[in-house]
């Protein structure tokens, strides 16, 4: 736990122009819920702190990777890997393209929740941000619609836009739940 906590802390800085203390970083990441924690572990030390997010996963006994055809779904189509891990509540699929894309599938998520939870996570990693909403509503192939709800966040220290999404079925019930993503640009 303390190696996560670091890790998570570290992200927080390398976000930050005025990171909060450890203590009420904690206290903080503790409130997560189970799938905000596991994108922070996963996608977003991949993406920030260029964490071998393949080597990790592969090294840690939680995770098993999928064969080509379980992750096809996940990638949705693109070149890449996908690992699974059962959690306390929900079980949990990482998806990482080639391109360096990394997101976090959780089967049993709320839409309400997840919004919250991103949100707050985003308040955790970069706390006085500027963040920018960014909101879609639009139809999927099986003629369910999602909405999807982000914050892209600017870091002029590296001259990055950090994107910050969540992908959800627009009513409770549906068969898939959050998909939790990050990308950076530039």
């Amino acid at each position: 736990m303390l190696q996560i906590v670091n890790l998570i802390i570290g992200i927080s800085l390398a976000f930050s122009q005025a990171p909060l203390s450890r203590q009420e970083f904690e206290a903080r990441h503790n409130e997560l819920g189970e799938p905000a924690r596991f994108f922070i572990e996963s996608c977003i030390a991949h993406t920030v702190m260029a964490d071998d997010l393949a080597v990790s996963l592969d090294g840690d006994k939680r995770y098993l990777r999928y064969d080509e055809k379980v992750s096809r779904p996940f990638l949705r189509g693109l070149p890449g890997m996908a690992w699974g891990r059962q959690g306390l509540d929900s079980r949990y699929a990482i998806a990482l393209t080639e391109s360096g894309v990394c997101t976090l599938h959780a089967q049993n998520s709320d839409r309400e929740t997840s919004m919250k939870e991103l949100k707050a996570l985003i308040d955790l990693l970069y706390p006085g941000n500027d963040a920018k909403p960014v909101t879609d509503e639009r139809a999927v192939p099986n003629n369910e619609f999602v909405a999807s709800e982000g914050w892209a966040v600017y870091d002029a220290r590296s001259n990055r836009t950090y994107w910050f999404t969540v992908i959800v079925p627009k009513k409770d019930g549906a068969n898939f739940g959050a998909a939790y993503t990050v990308l950076v640009t530039r």
